[in-house]
């Protein structure tokens, strides 16, 4: 195999791309199953040596984070802020009692919500399946944490309208 040529044989089977929403190379394949390589068991083990298992849950809490980002296509900044939040909070150790599919879709509405930005729990669900009702439990402990309890009530509604106006390809002024 020739480096940067993609037209080039390959002398070995490429890694499949992980079955969990966040795995990293070496961890799982398309089926569930552990990658059984000499890469993928290499990798493994020297993320083991590396990291204590506290930094591992962390790390994996901000992949989840990332990945859900990637799919709301979020703004780096505002990526940047939630990335923030959960270490905050993760150092804090007030995440306890929720999966890290819930910590994420309730750090990012939250984050949206901080912003001015208008989103809906279910759209954030729909994408990394997540229950609405834990999300917002969850979001709701994170406003209470950092005493902003407003944040989650304020709604704009012109970004409302043109959000909608956008999304229906109909122009502003036919809506108002």
């Amino acid at each position: 195999e020739k480096p940067q040529d993609p037209d080039s044989e390959r002398i070995y089977d490429a890694n499949r791309q992980g079955y969990l929403l966040g795995s990293q190379v070496g961890m799982t394949m398309n089926d569930g199953s552990l990658d059984r390589t000499r890469l993928g068991r290499s990798i493994r083990r020297a993320e083991r040596m590396t990291l204590n298992s506290s930094q591992r849950s962390q790390q994996r809490g901000i992949i989840q984070l990332n990945m859900l980002c990637g799919e709301l296509e979020t703004p780096r900044n505002i990526r940047e802020q939630a990335i923030w939040l959960y270490k905050k909070l993760y150092k804090e150790n007030k995440m306890g009692g929720s999966s890290m599919e819930t910590r994420a879709a309730a750090i990012v509405y939250f984050t949206y919500k901080d912003n001015s930005i208008n989103v809906r729990i279910d759209e954030i669900c729909e994408k990394n399946g997540s229950h609405q009702r834990q999300v917002s439990k969850f979001a709701r402990k994170i406003a209470m944490i950092t005493k902003k309890p407003w944040v989650l009530s304020r709604r704009d509604v012109g970004a409302d309208i043109s959000k909608y106006c956008n999304i229906l390809d109909i122009h502003q002024d036919v809506a108002k």
